[in-house]
C-alpha cells in the first residue's frame, strides 16, 4: 500500500487522537525552550580549536583582561590643550580607575616622561598630575606630549580635538556593569562628548538587539502571515489551522537547543522568523487543493483523502530539499551557522509531520466553510499567458533568462565584496555603530592587532628588534599607533642618556624596567610584561578597517615581522586577526554550503524522478535564484556577510520546492496530450506556488525589521530569492519539456 494512502487512513480513521499525540510530542520537545541563553560574544563564534581563539585565551592567561574599551571624549569647540578641558579628563580618569569593574584605566594621567631631579636620579613625572590651573601649566602638558610622538599618537587626535582612554574591565563583571561604570562619570564631562567602542559594547548592544528582534518581528512574521493568509484563503478555520501549525513547528528545535545549552547569537536569532515563514508553505499547497477540491463537489472526506494522496510526495519532497538546504549550514567553521542550519531543519521537519498529519486531521473535525471564495480562476488570465509562451517560445523564454543573468552575473558578481566589521552589524542609527566609526575617524586605534613575544623581556637585543619593528609598522598608513613596554624603555633612556634609543646593555633595560616597575601601578605594568618577564605583548591599533583592507593591513604587517623579528618566538591574535579569520570562514562558509546542498538536492531530485534530466529540470530555479540573488547583491552594494551567506541555504533550500511541485505534477498528468499537460500543470500548481512565494517572501521580509543590517539585507535578499524562483520554475521548466517534446522526449 502507498506511503500516501497509510497516511490518509490514519488521518481519516482518528483524527482527535492523532491531534492529541502530535500536541504531546510537540510540547514535549519544546519543554526545555525556556533554558535558551543569549550568547553576545562574537569572538566565539570562531571554532574552540582555531589558534586565532587559542591565542586569545593565552594573552587574557598572561596579560589580564584584554577587551580593552577605547573612550574618547570630544572637545566640540576648541583644543584638547584648555585648562578646563584637561582637569575633567584627570578627574575622569581618576575616578575610573576606582570603579570597581575596571581594572586599567591608561590617560595622560597615567603616562610619565623621566626627568632628572636636582640631585641628578632619574625619576617618573606624570604628564598630567592634575588638573591644571595656569597658562604655564597647560603649555608644559602640551610640550610633553608632542615631544612623544607615540604620546601624542595614542592619546590626541590629529585635529586635536579628541582625546583617549583605553579601559581594560575586570573579569567576572557583566557588560551592562562596566559600560554602567563609565557612564556614571559622564555627566562630570559635560560639555564635553563622550563616545566608547570596544567588545563589552558590542556585547551588551548584541543583547539588545537579540531581545528587541525576538520581541517584534516574530508576533509581526505571525501577523504578516495571517493577513495574507485571510486575504488568500478568505476562511477563519485556514488562518488558524496554517498559524497553529507554523507556530508549533519552533517549538522542537528551541527545546533542543535549550537542553543542550545551545546559545542564541546574532547569527542563528532568525531561526523563529524563518521557520514560521518556510513552515508555512505545505499547509498552503494542502489548504488550496482542499478547496480546489471542495468547490469540485468532494465531501469533506473524501476533499482530506484527495489532499493526503496527491500531496504527499511533492510536499515531503519540498521539505526534504528544504532541509538538505539548511543541513548543507553543517559544513560551516562557523559554528552557530551549524546550530541555525540543523534548528531551522528540525523546524521544517516538524512542520511536515504537522502539515500532512495534524492540519488534514483538523480538516475532518471542522465543518467545511459554506461560502468558499472561488479564487481558482483569480489571475487565470497570469497562468494561460505562461502556458501560451511556454508552448509558443520556449526558446525565447530560455534566451531571455540565459542574457539575463548571464548579464546580472558579469556586472555584479566581480563587484560583491565581504562585510564583518562587528559594529557593522549594527544599523547606522546604533550608538554602538556610531561611537565606532566616531573613533575610528579621529584615532584609527578600535582594531588592535596583538603580538605576543614570549621572550625574556629583559634581552637587549629583543627589545631593539621589536623597536625596529614598532617604527616600521607605523609608518604605514593603516596603522594608528603601537604600544609596547618599548616605548617605555625608551622614554626612560631619553631620561637617563637623552637620546630615545633601546641600549644595547641588558643591564641598562633591566634597571629601565625595575625603574618603571616602582613608578607605575601594579596593573599598568602588568599590561605590557608578564608576571615572569619572560613574555611582553606588542600592541598595533588599526581602523576597523573593511575586509580586504584589513587583509592587505595584516600582510604588511607580517611582512615587518618577517622582517625584524625573525627568529623571535612570537603568537599573533587580537580583534584584527579575529575579523581576518572571520572573513575567510564567511567565505568558506557560503561556498561550502552551496556546493553540499547543490550535491544533496540533485541527488533527492534524481533518486525521486528517476532520470538526469528531470533532476537538473528541478535544480533550474535555485540556478537562477541563486545567480540573480548574489548577482544583484554586486550590483547594488550589498557585502557577503555571514547572514547573507544564508540566502545560500534558503534559496537551494526553498527554492527547489517550486521545481518539485512542478515536476511531480507533471508525472501525475502522464497520459494527456503535450499541451493539455502544460496547461493543466500551470493551472493546478501555478496559483499554489506563487502564493507559496508571496507567503513565504512576507515572512522572510520581516527579517527587515532586524536591528542588524546584514539581517535585514537578508530579509530583501530573501524575498528576490522567492519570487525569482517561483517564476523560473512556472517559466524555465515548461519551456525545458516543450523543448524536450519537439526533440521527440516528452517525458
Amino acid at each position: 500500500m502507498p506511503i500516501s494512502e497509510r497516511i490518509a487512513r490514519i488521518v481519516v480513521a482518528a483524527p482527535k487522537r492523532l491531534i492529541a499525540v502530535l500536541l504531546l510530542i510537540t510540547l514535549a520537545f519544546g519543554a526545555s525552550a525556556y533554558k535558551i541563553r543569549i550568547l553576545d560574544d562574537l569572538t566565539q563564534v570562531i571554532p574552540k580549536e582555531s589558534p586565532v581563539r587559542q591565542a586569545m585565551a593565552l594573552l587574557e592567561d598572561t596579560f589580564g583582561p584584554s577587551e580593552t574599551l577605547v573612550l574618547m571624549v570630544r572637545h566640540a569647540d576648541g583644543s584638547v590643550f584648555e585648562a578646563d578641558f584637561l582637569g575633567k579628563i584627570f578627574a575622569f580618569s581618576t575616578r575610573l580607575q576606582e570603579k570597581r569593574p575596571l581594572n586599567r584605566v591608561q590617560s595622560l594621567a597615567s603616562v610619565s616622561v623621566f626627568e632628572r631631579d636636582e640631585e641628578g636620579s632619574l625619576k617618573p613625572r606624570p604628564i598630567l598630575a592634575g588638573a591644571p590651573t595656569s597658562a604655564s601649566e597647560v603649555a608644559r602638558i602640551e610640550a610633553d606630549i608632542r615631544a612623544d610622538a607615540d604620546i601624542m599618537r595614542a592619546f590626541v587626535s590629529a585635529d586635536e580635538r579628541h582625546m583617549a582612554l583605553y579601559v581594560d574591565p575586570k573579569k567576572g563583571f557583566v557588560d551592562s556593569d562596566i559600560i554602567a561604570a563609565i557612564r556614571e562619570e559622564t555627566e562630570a564631562l559635560a560639555p564635553y562628548t563622550l563616545h566608547l567602542t570596544g567588545m563589552p559594547i558590542v556585547r551588551d548592544a548584541t543583547t539588545q538587539a537579540i531581545r528587541r528582534d525576538m520581541a517584534v518581528m516574530i508576533p509581526v512574521v505571525i501577523l504578516v502571515l495571517g493577513a495574507f493568509l485571510a486575504f488568500t484563503f478568505r476562511t477563519v478555520g485556514g488562518v488558524v489551522l496554517t498559524l497553529v501549525v507554523v507556530s508549533l513547528s519552533i517549538l522542537p528545535g528551541a527545546g533542543l537547543m535549550g537542553l543542550f545549552g545551545i546559545p542564541m547569537t546574532a547569527i542563528n536569532n532568525t531561526f523563529p522568523v524563518l521557520i514560521l515563514a518556510i513552515a508555512c508553505a505545505g499547509a498552503i499547497h494542502i489548504l488550496s487543493l482542499f478547496y480546489i477540491r471542495l468547490r469540485q463537489g468532494y465531501s469533506r472526506d473524501d476533499a482530506v483523502a484527495a489532499v493526503i494522496l496527491e500531496l504527499t510526495l511533492p510536499v515531503f519532497l519540498a521539505a526534504l530539499t528544504t532541509i538538505a538546504g539548511f543541513l548543507s549550514l553543517l559544513t560551516s567553521p562557523i559554528p552557530p551557522m551549524g546550530t541555525l542550519g540543523w534548528v531551522v531543519a528540525v523546524g521544517v521537519l516538524w512542520a511536515w509531520a504537522l502539515t500532512m498529519f495534524m492540519l488534514p486531521a483538523a480538516l475532518m473535525l471542522l465543518k467545511p466553510p459554506q461560502h468558499i471564495v472561488d479564487s481558482e480562476h483569480r489571475g487565470v488570465w497570469f497562468f494561460d499567458a505562461v502556458t501560451k509562451v511556454s508552448q509558443r517560445a520556449p526558446g525565447g523564454i530560455l534566451a531571455v533568462v540565459v542574457l539575463a543573468l548571464s548579464a546580472i552575473a558579469y556586472f555584479g558578481l566581480p563587484q560583491l565584496t565581504r562585510e564583518t566589521r562587528v559594529e557593522r552589524f549594527f544599523t547606522a542609527d546604533n550608538v554602538a555603530r556610531a561611537d565606532s566609526e566616531a573613533i575610528d575617524a579621529a584615532f584609527r586605534g578600535s582594531t588592535p592587532l596583538e603580538i605576543v613575544v614570549q621572550e625574556d623581556v629583559k634581552r637587549s637585543d629583543v627589545l631593539r628588534k621589536v623597536d625596529a619593528f614598532s617604527a616600521a609598522v607605523q609608518r604605514l598608513d593603516m596603522v594608528g599607533s603601537v604600544d609596547s613596554i618599548v616605548n617605555v624603555v625608551a622614554r626612560i633612556q631619553e631620561g637617563f642618556a637623552g637620546t630615545r634609543e633601546i641600549p644595547d646593555d641588558d643591564f641598562q633595560i633591566s634597571q629601565s624596567l625595575f625603574l618603571y616597575s616602582l613608578s607605575a601601578a601594579p596593573e599598568q605594568y602588568q599590561r605590557f610584561v608578564a608576571t615572569d618577564e619572560q613574555s611582553f605583548r606588542v600592541t598595533v591599533r588599526m581602523p576597523n578597517l573593511a575586509p580586504d583592507e584589513l587583509e592587505r593591513a595584516i600582510e604588511q604587517i607580517n611582512v615587518e615581522i618577517d622582517r625584524h623579528l625573525a627568529g623571535l618566538n612570537l603568537q599573533v591574535t587580537g580583534k584584527a586577526l579575529f575579523l581576518s579569520e572571520l572573513n575567510k570562514m564567511v567565505i568558506r562558509s557560503a561556498l561550502s554550503s552551496v556546493a553540499m546542498s547543490l550535491v544533496m538536492v540533485f541527488i533527492i531530485c534524481l533518486l525521486t524522478f528517476r532520470r538526469l534530466s528531470a533532476g537538473f529540470e528541478g535544480m533550474t530555479p535555485l540556478f537562477v535564484a541563486v545567480l540573480a540573488v548574489f548577482g544583484i547583491m554586486g550590483l547594488v552594494g550589498v557585502p557577503l556577510t555571514i547572514a547573507s551567506a544564508l540566502v545560500s541555504a534558503i534559496v537551494i533550500g526553498v527554492g527547489v520546492d517550486y521545481g518539485i511541485h512542478v515536476l511531480s505534477r507533471w508525472n501525475v498528468l502522464i497520459g494527456t496530450s503535450f499541451d493539455d499537460r502544460v496547461s493543466k500543470m500551470i493551472a493546478e500548481v501555478g496559483r499554489p506556488i506563487l502564493l507559496n512565494a508571496a507567503a513565504v517572501g512576507c515572512g522572510l521580509g520581516v527579517l527587515s525589521l532586524s536591528q542588524f543590517q546584514p539581517i535585514q539585507q537578508l530579509g530583501t535578499l530573501s524575498v528576490i530569492a522567492m519570487v525569482t524562483a517561483a517564476l523560473a520554475a512556472l517559466f524555465v521548466i515548461p519551456a525545458l519539456k516543450a523543448i524536450r517534446e519537439t526533440r521527440g522526449d516528452p517525458k
